[in-house]
């Protein structure tokens, strides 16, 4: 019997080693997990989440030199700094809102009726929820005294945490301007604090990444049903939203409250939106499934055919257009490059003029639909902004003509690596019109 070989071979033909690839899991589109937790995997691991996305907000306030930030503005704010969700009948505002110092625990103010449950489900707050002082939606007189009474609570609270309220830096993410005021005049320093918070999202960690990634999976099956089972001549766009949203429900996403749905006219000009209109044979249908949150992470991407038909002549090359400036910008999307090197690659528009389409562009994504960063020809050539390894981004492109009755959008979703950018999304771009093309190649 031949003796069993004790030592380490080098020659083998097939090297099982992963720890030689060099390869980031997160950033491979096709390696996702289930969406329970379970003992045998990691998986998305949430504490790991929470602290991770605290850990880089206050990194950044100590960078711009803020003491606190009073988040009162946007529920996904608060959502990023306390991990805590409202389930969206809230959202922001004077109704919830949390004080993050730069160092240290968060402190959430939440309706008096809510805040048991927090306490009960939320134990990483460790005891700092307390209840919040409201001051809209009752009569003038009432509110000022509530107001007063706002003020003060968050004052104490700012003490009680160390903040010198006249002369640190105290930044606030949205808050109307006499309250801003009252504020001031209460002698607390309140400052704009957007820059912190845009700098700390737009970045994403291991865990932000895997739930995007879960996300589109989720919405690439959901464009197959689409196409094959219910878009058809008959149906109308409206029963087609119907069908995406219960779909999205189904399928774990946890806020599934806007989509476009355009077909034939309405897709040029184009309709942001959905109606009640009847989808006909031939007619150009565009869906861009957009501001759906699963995980509380957004998805939002574009994908367009015609009902029941070929392409003709003149949508192929719409479409052919569409893609390669598609292809293009994300070509330009790596480490080290700029917004306005993606901005080249995008035809001439009105945003040239300083407005903005929101049809040629780029936009950063994560616990909301625009995150941290926008990139137009409106703006970015004067105001290019660097492009990081592990910001996500959602690339959109548009083609159409005046005077036709249909359009051509696409819009990809995904990540900047090492390597450049790998796309989460992927449905796939239509095989007849791009003849074999491989997907990221631009097409003759």
């Amino acid at each position: 019997m031949a003796k069993r070989q004790s030592t380490p071979r080098s020659d083998y033909t097939v090297d099982l080693d992963w720890s030689k690839s060099g390869v980031k899991v997160e950033y491979q589109p096709r390696r996702t997990f289930g969406i329970e937790a379970v003992d045998y995997q990691e998986r998305v691991n949430y504490d790991r989440l929470r602290k991770e996305r605290l850990q880089r907000l206050q990194d950044q306030m100590q960078k711009f030199g803020f003491a606190a930030l009073f988040l009162n503005g946007f529920g996904d704010s608060i959502r990023y700094a306390t991990g805590t969700w409202d389930m969206g009948w809230r959202g922001g505002g004077p109704m919830r809102y949390c004080i993050v110092p730069a160092k240290g625990d968060p402190v959430l103010f939440e309706t008096a009726g809510d805040m048991e449950t927090y306490k009960m489900h939320c134990p990483w707050l460790k005891g700092k929820i307390r209840p919040a002082v409201i001051y809209r939606f009752v009569p003038a007189g009432p509110m000022m005294y509530y107001l007063k009474l706002h003020i003060k609570q968050i004052k104490d609270c700012l003490i009680e945490l160390g903040i010198n309220l006249k002369g640190d830096k105290i930044g606030f993410d949205g808050i109307d301007p006499f309250v801003l005021e009252s504020f001031k005049e209460a002698g607390v320093n309140l400052v704009p604090g957007y820059e912190p918070i845009a700098q700390a999202r737009v970045i994403k960690t291991k865990d932000e990444l895997e739930i995007l990634k879960q996300g589109c999976a989720i919405m690439d099956t959901a464009f197959w049903h689409l196409k094959y089972e219910w878009v058809k001549p008959g149906v109308t766009e409206k029963q087609i939203l119907g069908k995406i949203m219960g779909y999205l429900w189904d399928h774990n996403f946890q806020s599934a409250g806007f989509a476009v749905v355009a077909s034939g006219g309405n897709t040029n000009p184009y309709h942001r939106g959905y109606t009640d209109r009847i989808v006909r044979p031939g007619d150009m249908i565009i869906f861009d499934l957009a501001g759906l949150y699963f995980n509380g992470y957004v998805v939002d991407y574009i994908r367009c055919w015609p009902v029941d038909a070929k392409f003709t002549p003149e949508q192929k090359a719409a479409y052919k257009k569409c893609y390669n400036t598609l292809m293009s910008a994300l070509k330009a999307m790596k480490p080290g490059g700029s917004s306005a090197d993606v901005c080249k690659e995008f035809p001439k528009c009105l945003d040239d003029e300083g407005t903005w389409t929101g049809l040629e562009s780029i936009h950063s994504m994560g616990l909301a639909t625009h995150e941290g960063l926008m990139a137009t020809r409106g703006h970015s050539f004067e105001y290019p902004d660097v492009f990081e390894q592990n910001m996500y981004f959602a690339v959109e492109t548009f083609e159409t003509y005046p005077g036709l009755d249909w359009s051509v959008r696409l819009e990809e979703n995904g990540v900047i690596t090492d390597k450049g950018f790998v796309s989460f999304t992927l449905f796939p771009f239509e095989e007849e019109v791009l003849e074999g093309t491989p997907v990221g190649e631009l097409i003759p």
